[in-house]
C-alpha cells in the first residue's frame, strides 16, 4: 500500500498529509499498477529514498565510493530521469491535464540532482557546513520527487478511467 510506503520513507506526518489529499482507493499499488508505463514505480520510489542514506554515508565517511559529481548532477541518467525525458515526455508533454504535474515532477527531480551533486561537491572540498545544508535540501527534494511522482501516477490513473 502506498500509504505504508510513504510512512516508512517520508515519515508519518508527510505521509498522512499526502493521504488526506488523495482518495483511499488511489493509495494502493496492484500487481499491474506497480508500473507506470515502463517505469517500475516502487523501484523508482525506493531509489530516491536510498539517496538519503547514500548522501549521509558519504558525509559521515562511511563509504569510500563517492559518486561522480558531474553524473549525479544530470537528471537524465537514473531510471526515473530516463523515463521522464523519454516515455513520460511523450505521454505528458502535450498540453493535457497531466502536463502541469509532469513538469512539476521533472523540475523537482532536476533540482534534487543538483542538490545531491552540490552535497558531494561540498563534501569533496571539505566544506562540511555547505555539505550538510545541501544534503538537507537534497533530502527535502527527494521526498518531493517521491510525492510528485505518486501525484502524477494518481492523476494519470484518474484521467485514463474517464
Amino acid at each position: 500500500m502506498l500509504r505504508e510506503w510513504f510512512r516508512r520513507w517520508l515519515g508519518v506526518e508527510e505521509a498522512e498529509q499526502l493521504a488526506r489529499s488523495m482518495p483511499k482507493e488511489k493509495l494502493t499499488f496492484g500487481e499491474v499498477s506497480n508500473f507506470f508505463g515502463s517505469l517500475d514505480m516502487k523501484a523508482a520510489l525506493d531509489a530516491h529514498a536510498a539517496w538519503k542514506k547514500r548522501l549521509r554515508d558519504v558525509i559521515e565517511g562511511k563509504t569510500k565510493e563517492i559518486p561522480e559529481v558531474s553524473k549525479v548532477a544530470r537528471d537524465d541518467l537514473c531510471a526515473l530521469g530516463q523515463w521522464l525525458h523519454g516515455e513520460a515526455n511523450r505521454m505528458f508533454n502535450h498540453g493535457g491535464p497531466t502536463t502541469e504535474q509532469y513538469h512539476k515532477l521533472r523540475d523537482v527531480h532536476a533540482q534534487f540532482h543538483l542538490a545531491a551533486a552540490e552535497t558531494l561537491s561540498a563534501h569533496q572540498c571539505g566544506d562540511h557546513k555547505a555539505a550538510e545544508a545541501a544534503e538537507r535540501r537534497a533530502n527535502d527534494l527527494s521526498s518531493k520527487v517521491q510525492i510528485e511522482l505518486v501525484r502524477l501516477f494518481v492523476e494519470h490513473r484518474a484521467q485514463s478511467k474517464r
